[in-house]
């Protein structure tokens, strides 16, 4: 239970302990997005489904994820919005968030 709480605290964590001033809100999160968009989203499909994450959890890193579209200029309007997510449910969310994150400037 510790070590779920401490790697859901470095994941949303705004700023890394020793970053520079110019870091990236959510570093650690921009990391492996960066490093393999894919395989990320299937560990967080995963940790959703562990019922060890409560719904105010799940949603705080939803709202980052999504917090991270809207300040980032590379992603589109219709890459943010999710009229077509299939949004009702974790797995549609988690789908089109990691189809709007897989992208070239991810590659």
């Amino acid at each position: 239970m510790r070590v779920r709480t401490d790697v859901l605290h470095c994941l949303t964590a705004l700023h890394s302990a020793s970053g520079p001033v110019d870091e990236p809100l959510y570093p650690q999160m921009w990391t492996l997005i960066q490093f393999d968009t894919r395989e990320f989203f299937n560990v967080l499909s995963l940790a959703f489904s562990d019922v060890g994450l409560t719904d105010v959890e799940k949603q705080g890193v939803v709202d980052i994820l999504l917090r991270m579209m809207v300040d980032d200029p590379g992603f589109t309007q219709s890459q943010v919005t999710l009229r077509s997510a299939g949004a009702g449910s974790v797995v549609g969310l988690l789908e089109h968030l990691a189809h709007s994150f897989w992208s070239p400037q991810f590659a």
